[in-house]
């Protein structure tokens, strides 16, 4: 189960607090927000894991098609910032 609660949003940004598990049936609530906020309103889309306990390999791939400059992750755990180091090819993490 994942569920990511909004945090604050202004003209420039958003930003979510995200709880749970990222696999494959979860990961279309992250691609949601992706579609809404980047794509559609052209908002930088700030990622708060600190609640995030695994990430899938379908995730990760599927990160690396954003563009970094409008994706920012914080407050991951080590495990979490690990594997976004190790697979993902742009640098979200703050």
């Amino acid at each position: 189960m994942l569920k990511a609660t909004k945090i604050e949003e202004n003209e420039q940004y958003v930003s979510f607090r995200v709880e749970g598990i990222i696999n494959n049936s979860s990961s279309g609530c992250i691609e949601d927000i992706w579609n809404e906020y980047i794509n559609n309103k052209r908002k930088k889309v700030f990622l708060d894991f600190s609640g995030v306990s695994f990430i899938s390999d379908n995730f990760l791939n599927t990160i690396n098609k954003i563009n970094k400059e409008k994706l920012v992750i914080t407050n991951c755990s080590p495990f979490i910032r690990e594997l976004l180091e190790i697979k993902s090819n742009q640098d979200f993490l703050k």
